[in-house]
């Protein structure tokens, strides 16, 4: 929790600095240098600064990860929990995604589902998850989740995440 600021309300954890990347699970030297780089480069955001926009297509450069410790939990719960297909609803630039592809790979099985609606962001993860060298894991789905992601096999889902945000969709 954090310590509360000048007038006794608590100060937002997100303007704190985060630590260094670690990963108390994940080995793979490859794996753990793209991880590194992509959270070394989102931990010095001014996330007090951040110009937040409700639209996706604002944030193309910017992932909104998951904490390295909420990141070994899904590791967790799909490598020994064998998961054999797991749909993750935002990939945003691949974080969790890594996680996610390297865990059913050292299960030695299973397949990760992704959707992004950022054209950008899809092609950031996809470089990013190439060279952690776990693209045969993932199947990656452009445009909107709710849609794209009805495209995996009914009924094979062992796990789902859904760390991403969802807009109302146009009613005009």
């Amino acid at each position: 929790m954090s310590a509360p600021a000048a007038g006794g309300r608590p100060q937002d954890p997100m303007s704190e600095p985060r630590p260094p990347f670690r990963s108390a699970l994940i080995q793979d030297r490859r794996v753990l240098d793209v991880l590194d780089e992509m959270y070394e480069r989102e931990r010095h955001i001014d996330w007090g600064a951040y110009a937040h926009h409700p639209d996706p297509h604002h944030h193309t450069g910017t992932g909104f990860s998951l904490s390295p410790e909420q990141e070994d939990q899904l590791y967790l719960l799909v490598r020994y929990g064998q998961a054999r297909s797991v749909v993750e609803f935002a990939t945003s630039l691949g974080f969790s995604t890594i996680f996610l592809a390297a865990a059913v790979r050292d299960s030695g099985q299973g397949q990760v589902y992704t959707a992004e609606v950022v054209p950008e962001k899809v092609r950031q993860a996809r470089e990013n998850i190439a060279r952690a060298g776990l693209e045969e894991y993932v199947t990656f789905f452009g445009g909107d989740a709710r849609e794209s992601l009805a495209s995996v096999p009914e009924g094979s889902t062992s796990l789902s995440s859904t760390d991403g945000r969802r807009r109302p969709r146009s009613t005009s």
